[in-house]
This record gives C-alpha cells, sequence and structure tokens, in this order.
C-alpha cells in the first residue's frame, strides 16, 4: 500500500502543477491485484484565496488589521467579515471593499473572526485583552 489518503505528485518541485488540459484517472489495486478505475476526468485548478489578522492578540480598542489576498483576479465577490463570540453571537460585522480593512474590539474574551466570499470561506481565533 502507498498511501490510504488521496494524494499526487506532478514533480520534484511545489510549482510543478498538473495540467489542467489532461485527462486523469486513478486506478486502486487491492491486495488480490483487482485494478478498479475511476472515469477520466479534466481538472480545475483553483489556488485559495488567503488572508491576514494582525495583531493577534490585540488590547481593547486597538486596532485590528484584515488582509485578503485572491489569487483569482476575477473575483467579483465581495468580502464578508463577521467576528463572533464564544457564545457563538455575531458581535461584529463589515463588507470589505477591496483588499484591507480595520476594526477595533470594545469588550476583552475570544473571538472568531469568519471572512467570506464566493465559495471561500476562512476562520480564525482572535484573543482581545484587557
Amino acid at each position: 500500500m502507498i498511501s490510504n489518503k488521496p494524494s499526487y505528485s506532478a514533480g520534484n518541485s511545489s510549482t510543478d502543477l498538473l495540467n489542467e488540459n489532461t485527462e486523469y484517472m486513478i486506478t486502486l489495486e487491492d491486495e488480490t491485484g483487482e485494478k478498479y478505475h475511476t472515469c477520466p476526468t479534466k481538472l480545475t485548478l483553483e489556488k485559495l484565496s488567503q488572508y491576514m489578522i494582525y495583531p493577534n492578540f490585540v488590547q481593547v480598542g486597538e486596532t485590528i488589521n484584515v488582509e485578503t489576498i485572491f489569487n483569482n483576479s476575477q473575483n467579483t465577490e465581495k468580502t464578508k467579515l463577521d467576528v463572533s463570540n464564544m457564545n457563538g453571537s455575531i458581535v461584529y460585522c463589515q463588507n470589505i471593499e477591496g483588499s484591507t480593512s480595520s476594526f477595533e474590539m470594545e469588550d476583552p474574551g475570544f473571538y472568531v473572526v469568519q471572512l467570506s466570499s464566493g465559495k471561500n470561506v476562512r476562520v480564525a481565533k482572535l484573543l482581545v485583552k484587557e
């Protein structure tokens, strides 16, 4: 057995990618030598969006910065920022225009920061100290 998790190798470098114009299929072989094949299919390669929330942690009233980086320049979706307390209640929300934004929290505690844009959703923890 090579692996029990999906994986692939497209080369010796992390910049070596599979070709989107080629059809791929998976072949599995069981312990008896029986082979199973998936139907051939083409891939759609999609880079994930990234974000930075800094600083983390902050003092009450300090500015928290948010930067979003979308690798798809055609992304027309607006980014929504939701901050929830540990009870799950949204205590702050904002639509982010462009790639940077900032906000402040007035109460100390642990928070969950959720950034969503289209199908992309990213979640981070934020600590606000007194």
